[in-house]
């Protein structure tokens, strides 16, 4: 789920989430620069994501991404955000909610941005793991990992199995099921946290399900939605 907040794109037609209050006119460079726009990518990226924490800290939510990105003269920002682990998923209403706090801050003189596209929504079938924590919470379910080891990079596949914590810092365990026992395979492969580059979770359809499960028993107010599943995640035959 998502919310979008168009900037001189277009108004919101009735019924759509969106979290725009109305959208601004176009502005010139000369217009942006009065306005004390940010133009570097970094320096607006950081800006944003700074406002964004504090915004979704203040609602005991997590923010699980923040992405800004120039697209030819406009912007388009992303932010990934979640409930806390236990407290089942999160809203559309929580994501327009941040929506608005966030154009509102953005949107305050002098300028943050000129022209921008806002999307707030759920991490999806595809979350990034950021650290123990995240991967704790899906243990059970598949996900993939980019990592580098004596110089090499390395991707891995498999279901979460365990996180535990060792005298040089955290280690997923991961059952990539190649098992061999003349060959000492485990099946388990174990994967220091700071050897990590990226991971983000994989689940399979039945997987996905089970999730949508657990986070509508965690809120009840959470409506079930589970037979709204992504398509693109591959069903076992």
């Amino acid at each position: 789920m998502s919310t979008k907040h168009p900037h001189a794109a277009r108004k919101s037609r009735p019924g759509e989430a969106a979290a725009s209050a109305k959208p601004v006119g176009r502005k010139t460079a000369p217009e942006v620069a009065q306005q004390g726009t940010v133009h570097d990518p970094l320096e607006a990226a950081a800006a944003i994501a700074r406002a964004a924490a504090a915004i979704t800290v203040v609602r005991e939510l997590d923010l699980v991404g923040c992405t800004v990105k120039p697209v030819g003269a406009d912007w388009h920002i992303e932010l990934l955000v979640d409930r806390m682990p236990g407290r089942g998923g999160i809203t559309l209403d929580e994501c327009a909610e941040v929506s608005r706090a966030l154009s509102a801050q953005i949107d305050a003189p002098p300028a943050l941005l000129g022209n921008y596209e806002l999307d707030v929504g759920s991490p999806g079938s595809e979350r990034p793991l950021r650290h123990g924590a995240d991967m704790a919470r899906f243990i059970g379910t598949n996900a993939k990992f980019a990592l580098v080891v004596d110089g090499e990079r390395e991707t891995v596949i498999g279901e979460i199995a365990a996180i535990s914590a060792t005298a040089s810092g955290e280690v997923v365990h991961v059952r990539t099921g190649k098992a061999n026992a003349k060959k000492g395979l485990t099946g388990v492969r174990e994967i220091a946290l700071s050897t990590l580059t990226a991971a983000h979770l994989a689940p399979t359809f039945e997987q996905w399900l089970a999730i949508g499960k657990r986070l509508a028993a965690e809120c009840p107010v959470v409506q079930d939605d589970s037979d709204l599943i992504d398509t693109d995640i591959p069903q076992q035959s």
